[in-house]
């Protein structure tokens, strides 16, 4: 039976259908196909038969078709029923859909090679940040597995400082889908270290094709090592600029500021735009500008010092200045650098008075010698006047000025030892408020009548360490300054206390340091400094005064004596009220030092030696053998270390003590101790030197030296020596009386 619709599908009227086979429609079956193609379903094999193939239309085109056939049982017959159906339609589907999947297919091979092949890492990671894929250029650029990071934690690569950096950006991403997201990161790299990486991320987890957040970056760490170097060296290049005080800037042929770095004189670089030095400094940018307008002018670099006047002081400025020009080389403007060396020329004028004090301290150098042994014999002569002279003599007193003379004089030779620095810093215990009293009548007379010293000691002050004479010399300078500070009448107050300070307190003072301190200050209600003389009291031959009136040496001085006690200096002053200077000097653990007290010539007398004196100056020979004799001491005198020997050589009894000048004729007195220790092991040495540098050089020589007094010296002085020597603990110095 065939149907209306397989009749207008292939073209023939049902009265010509009527009249086809199956066969005539199939060209693709002749007779004895179409029968081996049914034999199963006719069999009863199958009940059903499926297949394809092709029809023919009634103009002889083919078709496809899909035919369904199964066998059906009628009474006393067997009919075989065919549902055809056309497929051409689906057929064209399909093969449009191949075609598509091929095409896709090629496109996204295209694709994964773009993105195996990059240089640049690609990732895809979830919301919650898991690894899905890692491209090949992961293992190249941090040596990693990419294999062994799938579905682990993002953030594990990243570096741990920038992790909080890294949550951040995740988290932007989540929020802006589609939008892709700059970052810069360190990541590590297999080797522990870690390696910048710059890119994008991109929210795709809308997309079912990719359904993630994909990352792009790639490896950027020597470009930001390039930029670290070049961040450095621009650094480097404004600290050196802005601790050398130098000035770069740029001007136009007005010679008005149109750029400049670091500006000097107190001005900021937006009050500079736009004007002109001579707007900013008056008269005194006049001869700045000068020097300017010569470059501009002459179209070549010029090169000058130009030192103006700011506020009290000389500012010197050293100008390079050179012609700016255009693109097509015309002038339009200059530029240049204007670097102050007001401090440099202060070193000069510094290095000069260094020099000149440097002279000075070699000529003290040289004439302490001969002046201490003209002081020794002084002082030795009036010692033993004193002894001889009735109490009662009318010249007594005349003899007791010459002796506190003399014993001043060697403290002044001491000073100028001290100041040429020949004479080395010998620090003790103090009780400072006993040291300041004892200085207190001196300074009373210097500073004068019209002066109220006031001395406020504290209550149990700590001990301090430092070097008495240098104590003094602090307490001098501070008061000659208080002095010079007061008109007429006035007051000066000096006070003793113990401080401790704290990091808070050090913070705000520079080169102080935390500490318990024992705080001396000498203040006065003079006239007082401004702040800009206040800023340069300490420096080396600042001062206010009239020339020939002082060096500026003293507070200078002062801060010196402060460091090299581990203390430090500070001062406040304003204009009508005054100048309080304190010196912090750390308190010291150690107990105070006994103070030397003179003991009377009869504890100090022989116990029946013999004392070897050898002095090439007669003078000093004779009275220290007076002295030695008037304390019981057998005493042999040679002027010469030859006739040393010589007696030595002839005296038949012991000798117990050496006792002579360290410079002589012939040999010194270190030689000539050597030569007769190695005569007589058990003889005692002792040094007389008239410059305690002498004494200081010895090295390692003092070892066969017992000990070593300094000229001049009295006779308390000398027999407590000598009794040392003989019978004392060992090598010991002893300090002028």
């Amino acid at each position: 039976m065939q149907t209306r619709a397989l009749a207008g599908n292939v073209g023939y009227s049902m009265e010509q259908l009527r009249a086809l086979t199956p066969v005539d429609l199939k060209p693709a079956f002749d007779q004895a196909s179409f029968e081996r193609l049914l034999a199963p379903l006719l069999r009863g094999e199958t009940s059903l038969l499926v297949f394809e193939t092709e029809h023919r239309r009634a103009d002889g085109t083919r078709y496809p078709v899909e035919v369904h056939l199964q066998l059906a049982m009628r009474p006393q017959r067997r009919v075989v029923l065919a549902v055809i159906l056309d497929v051409s339609a689906r057929q064209a589907a399909e093969h449009e859909t191949q075609e598509l999947s091929a095409e896709l297919t090629a496109q996204g091979q295209r694709f994964r090679s773009l993105i195996e092949d990059s240089t640049d890492l690609i990732a895809l990671v979830s919301a919650d940040g898991l690894i899905q894929y890692l491209n090949p250029a992961f293992g190249t650029i941090l040596e990693h597995d990419p294999e062994g990071w799938i579905g682990e934690n993002l953030l594990d690569l990243v570096w741990p400082d920038d992790r909080q950096a890294a949550v951040a950006l995740l988290a932007r991403g989540l929020r802006t889908p589609g939008e892709g997201i700059p970052w810069q990161l360190r990541v590590r790299h297999a080797d522990g270290a870690f390696r910048w990486l710059e890119g994008t991320g991109t929210n795709h987890l809308d997309d079912p094709a990719t359904h993630g957040i994909v990352i792009n970056c790639r490896d950027v760490t020597a470009r930001r090592q390039s930029e670290d170097v070049l961040r450095e060296n621009e650094q480097r290049l404004r600290v050196a600029i802005d601790t050398a005080n130098l000035t770069l800037f740029e001007m136009d042929t007005d010679l008005r500021y149109t750029w400049i770095y670091n500006p000097q004189l107190g001005y900021s670089s937006d009050a500079q735009i736009g004007r002109t030095d001579q707007e900013l400094l008056g008269d005194e940018g006049l001869p700045i500008m000068a020097v300017k307008r010569r470059a501009l002018e002459s179209g070549q670099r010029v090169r000058e010092e130009v030192t103006i006047r700011q506020g009290r002081v000389d500012v010197t400025l050293d100008l390079t200045v050179e012609p700016k020009r255009t693109a097509a080389g015309r002038v339009d403007g200059v530029r240049g650098a204007s670097l102050d060396v007001s401090r440099f020329k202060a070193l000069q004028a510094l290095l000069v008075q260094a020099q000149k004090l440097e002279t000075v301290g070699q000529l003290v150098g040289g004439v302490a010698h001969d002046y201490n042994n003209m002081l020794s014999v002084i002082l030795m002569n009036v010692t033993h006047a004193l002894t001889v002279v009735d109490p009662s003599s009318p010249i007594r007193a005349d003899l007791e000025d010459i002796h506190q003379a003399s014993r001043r004089s060697a403290d002044l030779t001491r000073q100028l030892l001290a100041f040429a620095r020949k004479q080395p810093v010998a620090p003790k215990v103090l009780d400072l408020n006993q040291t300041v009293s004892s200085t207190c009548s001196m300074l009373r007379r210097i500073i004068g009548e019209d002066i109220v010293l006031d001395w406020r000691p504290g209550a149990d002050v700590a001990p301090v360490n430092v070097d008495p004479a240098q104590l003094e010399q602090v307490l001098l300078n501070l008061c000659l300054n208080a002095q010079d500070a007061i008109v007429d009448v006035g007051t000066v107050t000096i006070a003793t206390t113990n401080v401790t300070l704290d990091e808070a307190y050090c913070a705000d003072h520079p080169g102080s340091a935390p500490g318990r301190y024992v705080l001396l200050t000498v203040s006065d209600d003079g006239t007082g400094m401004d702040r800009a003389t206040l800023d340069r009291i300490f420096e080396p031959f600042f001062t206010t005064k009239e020339v020939g009136r002082g060096t500026g040496m003293g507070l200078a001085t002062t801060y010196g004596i402060a460091k090299q006690n581990n203390g430090f200096l500070t001062a406040s002053s304003a204009l009508g009220r005054g100048t309080t200077v304190g010196l912090y000097l750390p308190q010291a653990e150690a107990e105070i030092a006994g103070t030397p007290l003179e003991r009377p010539a009869t504890g100090l007398r022989s116990h029946g030696e013999t004392v070897l004196v050898v002095e090439d100056e007669e003078a000093v020979l004779r009275g220290t053998r007076r002295l030695l004799t008037d304390l019981g001491y057998t005493v042999l005198a040679a002027d010469t270390p030859t006739k040393a020997l010589r007696v030595a050589a002839e005296h038949t009894g012991a000798i117990h003590l050496l006792l002579t000048d360290l410079v002589m004729p012939e040999m010194n007195g270190v030689d000539l101790a050597g030569q007769l220790k190695a005569r007589h092991p058990d003889l005692k040495c002792m040094l007389m030197s008239a410059h305690p540098a002498e004494a200081h050089a010895l090295g390692p020589a003092r070892e066969t030296i017992m000990s070593v007094i300094q000229k001049p010296f009295t006779q308390e002085a000398l027999g407590a020596a000598v009794r040392a020597a003989l019978g004392g603990p060992g090598l010991h110095d002893l300090a002028h009386p």
